[in-house]
C-alpha cells in the first residue's frame, strides 16, 4: 500500500470510529494536493482519483478493512456490510459474464467458433444458475 493510501484509510478509519461517514468533499478538503472535487451529479465523476484510490485499498491483500462507497460517503464496513458488498460485486460480475457468453454464442452461431457447442451451453447454463440465485437472493 502506498503511504498516501495509508493516510486515506486512516482518515476514513478515524472518522468511522468516531461515528462519522466521510464525504468526498471531506476527503478533498483533507487531501487537497491529491484529490480535487468536481461538482457533478454522478458519484464517480466527482473525484475519479478518490474512487480509484479506494478501489486500490479494497484490493490490497495486506489491508483487512473494506471501505464502503455509499452515495458520496465512505466508511469502514461492518462484517455484514462487507458480505453484502461482496455479494453485489459477484452479482455484477455474473451478469457481465452472462452477457459475454450471449455475445460469444451469437458470434459462434455459424459453427466456425473456437469453443465446442457443449462447452458454451454448459457455461451459459452455469452462469444462468448464478443469475437466478442472485435474483432470488435480492428479492
Amino acid at each position: 500500500m502506498t503511504y498516501d493510501n495509508y493516510l486515506l484509510l486512516k482518515f476514513i478509519s478515524d472518522r468511522t470510529n468516531s461515528g462519522d461517514k466521510t464525504t468526498v468533499a471531506d476527503i478533498c478538503d483533507r487531501f487537497p494536493s491529491r484529490f480535487k472535487l468536481n461538482a457533478k451529479e454522478s458519484n464517480f465523476s466527482n473525484c475519479p482519483k478518490l474512487y480509484e484510490a479506494v478501489d486500490e485499498i479494497n484490493s490490497d491483500t495486506t489491508v483487512h478493512q473494506i471501505i464502503v462507497k455509499d452515495n458520496n460517503n465512505f466508511h469502514l464496513a461492518t462484517e455484514e456490510e462487507a458480505k453484502h458488498y461482496c455479494s453485489v460485486i459477484k452479482s455484477r460480475a455474473v451478469k457481465q459474464f452472462k452477457k459475454y457468453w450471449e455475445i460469444q454464442r451469437k458470434i459462434n452461431r455459424d459453427g466456425n467458433g473456437d469453443l465446442a457447442t457443449i462447452g458454451k451451453d454448459f457455461a451459459i447454463d452455469f452462469i444462468n444458475s448464478f443469475v437466478e440465485e442472485e435474483n432470488v437472493d435480492n428479492q
